[in-house]
């Protein structure tokens, strides 16, 4: 695991690169033992990737948001997840998220999984090569 916040408030992430943490890029969440939230965690200019080389981790998420409200993504490129980016929280704004990979990192299963109410992405796309068929 990349990075992990764990009932923050008010909080930047800005300016990182995450390199081959095959399970988690980005978990952003609340402790088991607490039933809060936080909110404001916001992330920026934030690439997440794993070697290229290398295939993803069953069930690896590039940016995992659970439990965190009223924040902001932007400008996140995550590389060689299964998932991209997982949203099980509310009032999410995503603006400019590239979610990518290659075909050694194994498939992209989805690209933004969203299962919360409220989000919003704005110019966010995601891509995958195509399997080649050899005839």
């Amino acid at each position: 695991m990349g990075i992990q916040v764990h009932g923050g408030c008010r909080m930047e992430i800005a300016d990182l690169k995450i390199m081959d943490c095959s399970n988690t890029g980005i978990y952003i969440g609340m402790p088991i033992s607490q039933n809060t939230w936080g909110y404001e965690i916001n992330v920026h200019n934030v690439r997440c990737s794993i070697d290229l080389q290398t295939a993803h981790a069953a069930g690896s998420v590039g940016l995992h948001d659970e439990q965190n409200t009223d924040s902001f993504v932007s400008q996140a490129v995550i590389i060689g997840y299964e998932t991209g980016v997982a949203s099980e929280s509310s009032s999410l704004d995503f603006f400019q998220g590239h979610v990518w990979n290659v075909l050694a990192h194994g498939p992209l299963e989805q690209n933004f999984f969203r299962n919360g109410w409220g989000d919003s992405c704005r110019q966010c796309y995601a891509d995958a090569p195509a399997l080649e068929i050899f005839s």
